[in-house]
């Protein structure tokens, strides 16, 4: 399709015809009204951080003659074409280094401190101590599945089998950490209130909701080694959840604050600068979240080091 350049309409301009398409908002740019049959051309936006290197150039929109505006065939949106606005790729590789570095730094503390807990705290018996070790398990598997994953993804056109399998490995150890945190809150809310209850029968319930939910919630519409996904609709089928679970963690200001306020900014939403601030915060977060947890609740919690003590029989001790 040759797709002729159309200038942006003036204001006052009137469609004598009243087929045209209507000025819109994506998330990125403001699209004023455009003619059928035309290619709607804006400036790229003031806002990016590299915008003097890209201010003579435009993102474009096609107009349709029934007056509404392309579809992309994948995503089933409006199509744009704002390659003319993306940065450099020097500079963006060079930041993608930068994050990479960060987010292994610590899921590697993370693997290390959580796997030395598990080592060192196998008599551990009791119903919480239980679902502290499936909340460690889940932060291991999240750290395991984050360092696979890089090391399949390298190519990022990559279709193969074990690629595929350490993406649904990530998204489901993401997914359970997120469940095995709200358990923990659910456990102690019925310790506090709802103390009628079975520790037993609530073990195995609370084992449904951390590996189970996850489990339930994976079905994605995903594409290129299923790391970007083709549907947004389906997306939610994930996200929502994860943001519901993510409200919960007031309980754990240090791993919850920031989640709170990055809740309200999507990715759609996030471009630029917001972008990169958004990524970097929850990156490092994420990936430390194993440590931090480890460290709260085991490593300083004097009921936990109280409880492995006592676990010794004397001759153990003798």
């Amino acid at each position: 399709m040759d797709l002729g350049l159309f200038p942006r309409p003036k204001l006052g301009v009137s469609f004598c015809s009243g087929v045209f398409c209507n000025r819109t908002f994506d998330m990125y740019i403001c699209w004023p009204d455009g003619f059928p049959g035309t290619t709607v051309n804006v400036s790229c936006p003031w806002y990016l951080p590299w915008q003097s290197r890209v201010r003579d150039r435009y993102a474009f929109r096609y107009c349709s003659d029934n007056g509404s505006w392309l579809l992309d065939l994948v995503s089933q949106g409006p199509w744009a074409d704002s390659s003319q606005c993306a940065e450099d790729d020097v500079v963006r590789h060079s930041i993608q280094r930068k994050l990479r570095f960060v987010y292994t730094a610590g899921y590697t503390l993370s693997l290390i401190s959580l796997v030395a807990f598990l080592l060192s705290h196998r008599k551990l018996r009791c119903t919480r101590n239980y679902i502290h070790v499936n909340l460690f398990s889940s932060f291991i598997l999240r750290a395991i599945s984050v360092l696979l994953k890089d090391s399949f993804t390298d190519s990022p056109d990559s279709e193969s089998v074990p690629c595929r399998a350490a993406q649904l490995l990530l998204h489901y150890s993401v997914a359970s950490s997120w469940y095995w945190l709200l358990v923990e809150g659910i456990f102690l809310y019925t310790l506090l209130v709802l103390s009628v209850f079975s520790p037993t029968k609530s073990y195995r319930l609370y084992l449904m909701i951390g590996w189970g939910m996850a489990e339930g919630i994976m079905c994605l519409c995903l594409c290129r080694c299923w790391r970007q996904n083709s549907n947004m609709g389906f997306w939610w089928i994930l996200r929502a959840p994860l943001l519901l679970t993510k409200s919960t963690l007031i309980l754990i200001p240090m791993l919850g604050v920031h989640e709170i306020v990055l809740a309200l900014v999507t990715d759609e939403m996030a471009e630029g600068t917001l972008r990169y601030l958004k990524l970097s915060v929850e990156l490092f977060f994420g990936s430390v979240q194993g440590f931090l947890v480890a460290v709260l609740y085991c490593f300083i919690n004097r009921e936990v080091s109280g409880q492995q003590v006592n676990s010794f029989s004397p001759s153990e001790i003798t």
